[in-house]
């Protein structure tokens, strides 16, 4: 077991997984696709979001920082990254066809955008406000050790908000809100004593780790089959975010699957990759996940059409696609980081915010 502080390596492996499966999910959007029905009611893209939650959930239960100043440093980037996007595709559609693209500001205001049935222009900014709310919650109300009530309450929550805004037709504020969030959040507060593990011995006694890694690899991939052909009979729809079904209790039978998809990979991903090292492509991706999290969809409008009139077979078009943005942003990722004094902006802000929250808190004190 490693020890509370160091590197993760399975925290690379799923932000780099994460990350590949919303560039793909972008490119081949098609419910029709494996990649799609194996995941169905929801589509294979938002598992990458749920194993960016779940590794939220595990770090903020395992920080040993103030909260006020780990929600500084975690909303941060995400809005200073966030806002100059929204400032580079108010310029581009501006000067293409004289729009300014405002919804992509409604995430940095607080999160507003996730009551609204609608993404914003840039889709998948939707995440920088239920991000906003996820650290908040955990800031204002999430307690270190929680208790099984407060489990149990936070799981109903989400069963039955996402299945009353799914019945009236608001999917996508369902999809959104950090209630459809929280059993994966809770399932890495709940692996916060879990870490990395590097020993010969697995977890089941007397059997090496790569056949028990084989083992539970192909007993995953046989689950996701099988879901297949289940999923196939329960005739889901081709509705967005979530797949829907022709029953009077769809909507909660949806809300129900959905959190069971989530749950599921999660908990198998996490499990599968503690047990392996990430090599460096993977680490290079995870770094960059922010800027490509947030650059891929503009990239994609842009540059898709020609993509695809380039070559003959559409299917190797996307294939070239899903590199081209995955690591063609992770370049331009690294070069943006390099150039750009983000952290040193950070630290400055940090140091006369919070040095001036405990000037304030001393003389309370004192007076």
């Amino acid at each position: 077991m490693t020890a509370p502080g160091s590197h993760q390596h399975f925290i690379e492996w799923m932000k780099a997984i994460g990350m590949t499966l919303i560039v793909i999910g972008h490119v081949f959007g098609s419910t029709e696709i494996l990649f799609n029905s194996v995941s169905a009611p929801v589509y294979s893209k938002q598992l990458g979001v749920a194993f960016f939650v779940f590794i939220a959930g595990w770090g903020l239960a395992r920080t040993q920082t103030e909260r006020a100043l780990c929600a500084f440093r975690r909303l941060f980037p995400i809005l200073f990254y966030g806002g100059c996007c929204a400032l580079l595709m108010s310029g581009l559609t501006w000067i293409e066809k004289q729009d300014l693209a405002e919804s992509n500001y409604l995430p940095l205001f607080f999160g507003v955008n996730v009551f609204f049935n609608f993404f914003p222009a840039n889709p998948t900014t939707w995440y920088i406000g239920m991000y906003v709310h996820l650290v908040l919650f955990w800031w204002l109300l999430m307690p270190q050790k929680p208790q099984r009530l407060f489990l149990i309450t936070l799981l109903f929550l989400e069963l039955i908000t996402r299945a009353v805004l799914v019945e009236y037709n608001r999917s996508f504020t369902a999809y959104m809100m950090l209630t459809n969030w929280f059993s994966v959040f809770l399932l890495g507060y709940l692996c916060r004593d879990l870490a990395d593990r590097r020993s010969e011995i697995g977890p089941i006694k007397g059997v090496p780790i790569p056949v028990f890694l084989g083992t539970l690899a192909l007993l995953w991939l046989a689950a996701l089959l099988a879901w297949r052909f289940v999923s196939l009979r329960l005739a889901f729809d081709n509705s967005m975010p979530f797949r829907l079904m022709e029953s009077s209790l769809s909507s909660l039978w949806v809300s129900l699957l959905v959190s069971v998809v989530y749950l599921a990979n999660t908990a198998l991903t996490f499990g599968l990759f503690r047990f392996l090292k990430a090599p460096l492509l993977v680490r290079l991706i995870s770094r960059n996940t922010l800027l490509i999290f947030i650059l891929h969809m503009p990239l994609i409008y842009a540059v898709a059409e020609d993509v695809r009139n380039a070559f003959v077979d559409p299917f190797a078009a996307r294939v070239v696609l899903v590199f081209l943005v995955l690591f063609g942003l992770t370049a331009v990722s690294e070069l943006i980081t390099r150039l750009l004094p983000v952290a040193k902006i950070q630290v400055q802000i940090e140091k006369h915010l919070f040095s001036a929250i405990e000037t304030e808190r001393k003389s309370a004190r004192q007076g």
